[in-house]
This record gives structure tokens, C-alpha cells and sequence, in this order.
């Protein structure tokens, strides 16, 4: 069927649906890593419009964005379908695909809340009595301004991080506020995905499928959002049939042999966070 090429960053779950897709259809592929921070001339060329991973290449034609790729490679390799052979049930994972891209919260949602947290930050700055907060606050700053390069925050700096966080949505009850309107939206967003998968193994039946791909990222990547943001999300008590499922789709080959180790995930978030705050407030200069 040809030379199959994917260009992607292992912590990137979009990339990492590819991958899944991939080994399950028993397609191989060479695996070409990017870095987002450096961006290579083959990635530029590849996706012109968004510039961004995950991007399949067959054949020397590239195909980016993770839903349209996974179409792609369930109507190229036909072993092993991903999705269901019913026009209705096709139309129905479509939907439900686009409802998690769109409601779930991805690492945009992170962003979002942190980048609010840099707004806040220059409010405490003429607080003296939040001196304490705001020293955490520049030293954090500081110790991520490198964004140039594929350098990560180390691990150790993930305790101040968190107590940073705690901090400034103590000292100001309107962002708590809307911190928790974002945290009821998604657990409505999970309850719709709950009933979904209520009696069965996977959404896709007994097999993993389409919508298992799409959704699997929640299985381990949300988990590090939730604790990277301060939010319990998805738990067992709450969502017994979405956790059961989460469950057993990490476990499944060759699901986990893709998913990269927590610590690198935390990392790569705080980096990438990091990264887009410098990109948007490039002209501000902490002292």
C-alpha cells in the first residue's frame, strides 16, 4: 500500500490516536518526531495551514488533523475496521467524535485557565499583601522562560507550580467561579459520554474502535490535567461505566505500548503551556 510516515510528538494524544489506528490495522510506519519548539521544514511543507502534528504521509501525500486521518486509514487499510459499517451507527460515531474534541476540555482548556492565571499575576504584583504568592509566582515564571528550546520545567518545580495555582484562585473568588462553571460544564459533557458507553466493553462493541481512539486520550491524559489544573473529573464514583472503560482500554495491546510515562507528560503540558503564554505575551519582561 506504500511508504506510510507519521510526523508527531509522543505526548501529543491527537498523535498518539494515530498511532493506535495504525497498530491496529497492523500498518507499518515510520516515525518521524517533531519539535514543536523548532519546527522542522517537513512539517511546514506537510501542514501549511495549521502547522501542527499529528500528519500522516502515504505515498508522499500528507493528510493532517487526527479525525480526518483516521478516516483516511479506515478507508485505505480495510482490515480490521474502525468504523461501524451502518450508515446511521457511522454518522452517530461522527457526532460523538466531534462532541469530545469539542467539549471534552483538551489542553486548550489548560491553557485558558493559566493564561488567566499570568493576567492575575500582574494584579498581584501590586498587592503587597500577596508578596508571598507573587514571589512563587516570578520564580516560576523565570524558571520556564526558556521556551526556545526543547528544555522542559523539571519535576521539581511541579509542587510550587500547584501551590501557585491554589494560591491565586484563593485570592481572587471570580476566577474560582468560572474555574467551576468550567469544571460543571465538562462533567455534563461526560455524563452525555457516560450514558454512551453504559453495558458496554468499548463504544465500539466488543472490539476497540472509531470512538474508543478518539476518546481513549481521557484513559490517561485527563488524569494529568486534572491534576495539573486542580480539578477531579473523571472518577469511579461519578462515572463507574466511563472509568471501567478507561480502564480497560489502557490495558488493551496496542494501546499501552503508545502511552508515554506520566512524569514526560507533565512536563511536556508545562512546557507547552508555558510556550504559548511567552508566544502571547512576548513584550512583557518579569524584573
Amino acid at each position: 500500500m506504500g511508504e506510510v510516515k507519521l510526523i508527531a510528538t509522543p505526548q501529543s494524544f491527537p498523535c498518539v490516536r494515530i498511532e493506535w489506528a495504525l497498530r491496529i490495522k497492523g500498518v507499518e510506519y515510520e516515525y518521524i518526531k517533531e519539535d514543536l519548539a523548532n519546527k522542522s521544514p517537513l512539517l511546514l511543507q506537510s501542514n501549511p495551514v495549521h502547522k501542527k502534528v499529528p500528519v500522516l504521509l502515504h505515498n508522499d501525500k500528507s493528510i493532517a488533523e487526527s479525525l480526518a486521518i483516521l478516516e483516511y486509514i479506515d478507508e485505505t487499510w480495510k482490515e480490521n475496521p474502525l468504523l461501524p459499517l451502518d450508515p446511521y451507527e457511522r454518522a452517530l460515531a461522527r457526532f460523538w467524535a466531534k462532541f469530545i474534541d469539542d467539549k471534552v476540555p483538551t489542553r486548550n482548556t489548560i491553557y485558558m485557565i493559566l493564561l488567566l492565571l499570568f493576567s492575575i499575576y500582574l494584579f498581584i504584583c501590586s498587592n503587597s499583601c500577596l508578596v508571598i504568592v507573587r514571589s512563587k509566582l516570578t520564580t516560576l515564571w523565570k524558571s520556564t522562560a526558556q521556551f526556545g528550546s526543547t528544555k522542559y520545567i523539571k519535576l521539581y518545580d511541579i509542587a510550587s507550580w500547584k501551590q501557585c495555582v491554589l494560591g491565586v484562585w484563593e485570592a481572587t473568588m471570580a476566577q474560582g467561579e468560572a474555574k467551576g462553571k468550567a469544571v460543571d460544564a465538562t462533567l455534563e459533557s461526560l455524563a452525555f459520554l457516560e450514558k454512551q458507553i453504559q453495558g458496554k466493553k468499548y463504544f465500539g462493541g466488543e472490539k476497540i474502535g472509531y470512538l474508543d481512539i478518539v476518546a481513549g486520550w481521557m484513559s490517561h491524559w485527563l488524569n494529568v490535567m486534572e491534576e495539573l489544573g486542580e480539578m477531579e473529573l473523571l472518577n469511579a464514583e461519578r462515572f463507574p461505566s466511563l472509568h471501567e472503560w478507561g480502564q480497560n482500554f489502557i490495558q488493551t495491546l496496542p494501546v499501552k505500548d503508545c502511552i508515554p510515562p506520566r512524569e514526560t507528560m507533565i512536563e511536556y503540558f508545562i512546557f507547552a503551556i508555558n510556550y504559548k503564554r511567552f508566544k502571547q505575551e512576548s513584550r512583557v519582561y518579569l524584573s
